[in-house]
């Protein structure tokens, strides 16, 4: 019998070093994410019971891990509740350390001796009552390290052990006896930790089907967010998608972060992070639809040229160092069984990429918009930490890469958050009037990127905000607020960076391409954020040119659409290495107008 003692995900006391006891604070952004990350990591477990503490923060990761658990309800457990803390409750660490009574038995806090009595007779009480089958509890730092403490012999827990958000501590209990298996573990670090068992069997299944069609799975390993296609390859048509935060978030959300965590010993573990996730999603695109693994006919795999190298787990000293020198740009053709170390030989292909900062999710790109058969010069981009810009059309191709910064993706911004339920996508300001909309019209968690580009447009429609970026008074203080948040100052200067490098990586592609922003036909946008994008307000920002207005086209996902053409018909991949070798790369450091340029479109 197993015991998974969850301690709930992340709140805004959390990272404001408050400490919670008893006060019902709910999760944040993060912390929901984190719940998530624990449902993949559980969801194998078999588990059934999902016992909770009845604090908001606790019930809301029960919850959300519950839901990857068919047949699972969440039963709340009084005694799983945090440790009281009286007095201390709601103090910062600065503000406690003063305290000498903080650490020591005091009036107002729940004695050490009862919490791990209570915690203990909890436990061993919901092994009696549900004999044999695993459980779930979900509780607190202060609580799980008790029980950790006592079971260690004091080695772990209490005092020695500083858990971790949404972590998980395995308990065995056989022999009338209880013991640590496993503890504070992220739920990525689980996986990984279980892979190598349980591996197979999550994808040996098979179903009874009368159906004989054959499919093909398309991936997109993005820096941030990983999306899987799959196919059926008797019409091409997409029947199912998988989408997942990348695991190895939590060693950084750019690529810069990755290579460097990589190049410090984590290498074998970021490459394993990201190859389970990805076989978790072909398993859960081949149960949902009832189709046996040996029905896959490839998968073809797009990605930066720093998210091929970790899935590949090729070093990455070459991409962190001048000249920038990646292992192998080249397609790469392998197999299930050496990648996912399972029976089944099925082939994966790895799309090639450009170079090291134009990687193959960008090649993929071209391909969907049929860059190779346009007489009319278009324009592409990728809106993103690093932003990705080409210009062309079948005779030659121009492209280079600008560290833009993670604006566009919500982060670096106090109050951005991803496309998210709650992100406030579309706002309006008319005479000191604010509208907004959700993403499923949920209530309002931040600005995702599309909301701060509309943000700044209509500030600066107002009069709020000068050419200069400055907010006037009395908002450079305080901020522009907006629901339970604001948008400051620093904020503005985000996306300002954000939105001069962009533009000044696109002023110069068109210019040494020998034409104006005039002649171009078509400027596509890739990802979603092109689809919401309103055209009007990124003009009036200056992220676009006025003269493309009328040209400019959201396409979606273009690396996985790039990918699936691969995946349903051979010759597309010749096609792509095609454009490849039509390509040319820019590099924007060697060029004496991106600096000039960059510092002019500053100004909005």
């Amino acid at each position: 019998m197993k015991i998974y003692l969850i301690r709930h995900g992340e709140t805004d006391w959390n990272l404001q070093g408050r400490l919670q006891g008893r006060e019902d604070i709910e999760l944040n952004e993060t912390g929901r994410i984190q719940a998530g990350r624990a449902k993949e990591a559980l969801r194998d477990t078999g588990v059934r019971v999902v016992l909770t503490s009845p604090l908001i923060r606790a019930v809301e990761t029960a919850k959300i891990i519950s839901e990857g658990l068919a047949g699972s309800d969440v039963i709340i457990d009084e005694d799983l509740i945090e440790r009281e803390f009286g007095i201390l409750s709601g103090m910062s660490y600065d503000r406690r350390k003063y305290f000498d009574t903080f650490g020591r038995e005091e009036k107002s806090m729940e004695p050490f001796d009862e919490l791990c009595k209570r915690l203990l007779d909890c436990i061993y009480r919901n092994i009696e009552k549900y004999k044999d089958q695993d459980i779930i509890m979900v509780s607190h730092g202060a609580a799980i390290n008790a029980v950790l403490s006592v079971l260690s012999g004091g080695d772990e827990g209490s005092g020695k052990t500083r858990l971790k958000n949404s972590c998980i501590s395995t308990l065995t209990y056989e022999d009338s006896k209880l013991k640590i298996e496993s503890f504070n573990l992220s739920p990525d670090e689980f996986m990984v930790m279980t892979m190598n068992s349980d591996i197979a069997d999550r994808t040996e299944k098979i179903y009874n089907t009368v159906d004989s069609d054959k499919y093909a799975v398309a991936v997109d390993t993005g820096t941030t967010t990983l999306v899987l296609s799959l196919l059926s390859l008797s019409d091409g048509n997409a029947v199912g998608e998988y989408i997942a935060l990348n695991p190895q978030r939590k060693y950084g959300t750019d690529v810069i972060s990755r290579i460097k965590a990589s190049n410090e010993g984590k290498r074998d573990l970021l490459m394993q992070l990201i190859r389970h996730e990805i076989l978790l999603g072909i398993r859960h695109l081949i149960d949902k639809h009832k189709i046996s693994f040996d029905r896959i006919d490839k998968i073809v795999i797009a990605g930066n040229t720093t998210m091929i190298h970790l899935f590949m787990g090729y070093s990455c000293h070459g991409l962190g160092l001048y000249p920038y020198t990646p292992i192998n740009l080249k397609t790469i053709n392998t197999s299930t069984d050496k990648i996912f170390c399972i029976e089944e030989k099925i082939p994966i292909i790895l799309l090639p990429g450009i170079s090291t900062f134009v990687g193959g999710d960008i090649a993929s790109g071209l391909l969907a918009c049929d860059f190779d058969h346009k007489n009319e010069i278009c324009m592409f981009i990728d809106l993103g930490t690093n932003g990705e810009m080409a210009i062309g059309n079948k005779d030659k191709i121009l492209v280079t890469s600008t560290a833009a910064g993670p604006a566009f993706e919500g982060v670096n911004v106090s109050c951005g958050v991803g496309s998210i339920p709650g992100a406030i996508n579309h706002i309006t300001l008319e005479g000191g009037r604010l509208s907004y909309e959700t993403i499923e019209d949920e209530k309002p968690v931040g600005l995702c990127g599309t909301g701060i580009i509309e943000l700044v447009s209509e500030l600066l429609k107002e009069g709020i905000i000068d050419e200069t970026g400055l907010l006037e008074d009395p908002y450079f203080d305080r901020g522009f607020v907006l629901a339970d948040f604001s948008f400051s100052q620093q904020d503005v200067r985000q996306l300002q960076m954000a939105k001069a490098a962009i533009r000044a990586g696109t002023e110069i592609l068109v210019n040494l391409f020998g034409t104006s922003l005039k002649e171009l036909d078509k400027v596509y946008i890739a990802g979603s954020f092109g689809y919401h994008l309103d055209i009007e307000k990124a003009v009036r920002i200056g992220l676009l040119p006025e003269l493309v207005a009328n040209k400019v086209k959201g396409t979606g996902n273009t690396s996985i659409l790039g990918a699936s053409q691969v995946a349903r018909k051979s010759d597309n991949l010749k096609r792509l290495e095609h454009i490849i070798s039509i390509t040319k790369e820019i590099h924007l450091s060697n060029d004496d107008n991106f600096n000039k340029l960059y510092i002019q479109n500053m100004l909005f």
